[in-house]
């Protein structure tokens, strides 16, 4: 007989090999983690932050995004008295950003004192904090309890308390007993619901992990980790240890994979050619599934074309092109410094245009992922690097090094050229190496003058965006992804690295557009039986009406005929 389906995310679904930045990484383990704490299983949980400890460089809480998986792991370590040595006693060599108490710390000391009260409403907030809570607050939050069924955005946060705020309010009432069996009846419910989406094939991390914050809110009670402890959710809900056991084996795994090798590129091992065939494979699927749309490469109206391929240029064109970067400045540019100072296009991008010249919907070149060649570097692309922008473009982005402080190797006023848009009004550009070669220059000093914890910021840096520090070292061009509405630089190294994202991204939109097809037949079977149910019973009632209850005359010739 096979087992029940885990309450927790599955590792496919999560964002652990697939997330470019270490920190989405981190948040994905952490939240699995918290809520193996909950079901019962301490020592899975910290199996898990043990190994991130080992292979992720440290342990690391983005304080921007994950304080309620900060304020969860250490509220479970004290409950279960299972904090690591690591995190009482942290070494100067690896990256620990937990709880520290004093002055200079006041802000994240805060997140785990007081954050938990944001569940509740403000007033309610400053009794808490007080210790002069009123017997009624228990009704008013019990009332107040969001109900399972709704995950309307359109619910104001105010309106409703989760699971654990309701726990807090039970126990600091005095009602210890409504809190357990809060715990042991609605909490278990609402992981027997997540035991049901874990089995969704279109579940995506971000809907799991909003309707966990929505419903069970775990950051905003103090209180609820010793009663989950004493409860043991793991038992009510007949988890099978074998197979739980068998998931953090496996997530482990994967963890060494990702902090040794860096995040995934399936298709690292793939031409250029066959880069091509399968972005473009996806990008018409995706557009046949919802011609009307206009979202998938921008075709306007409701065309579904065979290919967004493009004929290949010949070798003379490039030659071309390469000439026109070398002799002519940037569009706007203040000097007559040429976009391509050394006169060479890399490898990877020639061949990509000697097999498609871009790749856009036929009669909009400045559109679609990728310009033709007669449009490249023609869009002014130095405002990038304009003082007045303050866009700060760097080797390591900030979304890598956190807020560490460390020196991010600025790019300053660099050479470059647009080769597309990137599918959404952006601005995608190559950097050459007259300007890549000062950057790893000035890294090299930095790196060789920082401290153990923040090389450990720049290796994890340098894995995530180039593959790790020698691969960095190698470094002869970068292609950076730029968008008017989204300032943070998305960066690769080399042209190549940026066409796999763009197939990654084809992809997901191919499945997206699979699980919306296959959700618009689902609903169109269900009005259609709605509709076969509601006329059966039409004609019931019209035959109970004409002869109360009784077949008339009329039906039983039609049915002898019959």
């Amino acid at each position: 007989m096979a087992s029940a389906p885990l309450p927790l995310l599955p590792w496919d679904k999560s964002s652990i090999l697939s997330s470019k930045q270490s920190s989405d990484s981190y948040k994905s383990i952490q939240k699995t983690a918290v809520d193996l704490f909950a079901l019962g299983y301490p020592e899975y949980a910290n199996q898990l932050i043990n190994t991130l400890w080992k292979y992720g460089h440290g342990l690391e809480f983005d304080y921007a995004f994950a304080e309620d998986t900060l304020r969860c792991i250490y509220y479970a370590w004290d409950a279960t008295d299972t904090i690591p040595s690591f995190a009482k006693n942290p070494s100067l060599e690896k990256i620990l950003n937990g709880p520290i108490s004093g002055e200079q710390n006041e802000k994240r000391q805060r997140v785990v004192v007081e954050g938990w009260t944001d569940g509740l409403p403000q007033d309610m907030r400053e009794r808490i904090l007080k210790g002069s809570l009123r017997d009624e607050d228990l009704h008013i939050t019990t009332k107040r309890l969001r109900s399972l069924s709704d995950d309307s955005d359109l619910v104001p946060k105010t309106d409703y308390f989760t699971l654990a705020a309701l726990v807090e309010v039970a126990v600091l009432a005095g009602r210890d007993d409504v809190a357990k069996e809060l715990v042991r009846h609605e909490m278990a419910e609402r992981y027997r619901q997540l035991q049901e989406k874990s089995g969704d094939k279109y579940l995506e991390e971000y809907e799991f992990r909003k309707w966990q914050d929505r419903h069970l809110g775990l950051s905003q009670s103090l209180r609820i980790w010793k009663i989950l402890k004493d409860v043991a959710l793991g038992k009510i809900l007949q988890i099978d240890e074998e197979t739980l056991k068998r998931f953090v084996q496996e997530g482990c795994e994967l963890m060494e994979k990702r902090f040794i090798h860096g995040p995934d590129r399936p298709h690292a091992d793939k031409s250029i050619r066959q880069l091509l065939q399968i972005l473009d494979q996806n990008y018409v699927a995706a557009r046949k599934l919802d011609p009307e749309s206009g979202r998938v490469m921008n075709v306007v109206g409701n065309t579904a074309p065979d290919t967004f391929l493009r004929p290949g240029v010949t070798e003379a064109q490039i030659e071309e092109l390469e000439k026109r970067l070398a002799q002519n400045p940037a569009p706007n540019a203040e000097d007559d410094k040429p976009m391509l100072p050394n006169g060479k296009l890399p490898e990877d991008y020639k061949e990509f245009l000697r097999i498609s010249n871009g790749y856009f919907p036929e009669g909009n070149p400045d559109s679609g992922l990728l310009f033709s060649q007669e449009e490249v570097g023609t869009a002014d692309c130095t405002f990038l690097c304009d003082d007045s922008m303050d866009l700060g473009f760097s080797l390591f982005p900030y979304d890598y090094t956190s807020i560490q402080g460390i020196d991010n190797i600025q790019l300053g006023h660099f050479d470059c050229f647009t080769i597309g848009i990137g599918g959404d009004e952006g601005t995608v550009i190559l950097i050459p190496p007259t300007s890549v070669k000062p950057a790893i220059e000035a890294f090299e000093a930095a790196y060789a003058g920082a401290s153990e914890e923040n090389k450990r910021i720049y290796e994890r840096g340098a894995l995530d965006l180039y593959g790790g520090v020698d691969e960095l070292r190698k470094l002869e061009w970068l292609c950076i992804k730029w968008e008017h509405w989204n300032t943070d630089q998305e960066t690769w190294g080399g042209f190549k690295a940026h066409l796999e994202y763009c197939v990654d991204v084809a992809i997901k939109e191919r499945k997206t557009e699979e699980g919306k097809a296959e959700k618009r037949e689902r609903e169109r079977r269900l009005r259609e039986n709605i509709g076969q149910e509601d006329e059966a019973k039409g004609g019931k009632r019209k035959r109970k009406s004409s002869n109360k209850g009784e077949p008339n005359k009329a039906t039983k010739v039609d049915a002898v005929e019959g």
